[in-house]
């Protein structure tokens, strides 16, 4: 039976926010990253059930960031 709570995402967002801010990119898109984190984080939560979705931020050298979250799901 799945939790109702969304696991914690705290350290992938910690994560996703140095890595932009390292890379001096503005705060406003700092949270729209983190925003967009947050929405894959939780349907890999509610959709595949996943209490520990895996996250992969990738900076491209155009000012690009990749976020890819996965699951455990088949």
């Amino acid at each position: 039976m799945r939790a109702f709570c969304p696991p914690d995402w705290s350290t992938a967002r910690e994560e996703l926010r140095a890595a932009l801010a390292l890379a001096s990119w503005p705060d406003d898109l700092i949270a729209d990253a983190e925003l967009a984190l947050h929405e894959l984080y939780v349907n890999a939560w509610r959709h595949a059930g996943c209490q520990a979705p895996t996250v992969v931020v990738v900076l491209l050298p155009t000012r690009t960031v990749r976020v890819s979250v996965a699951d455990d799901s088949p």
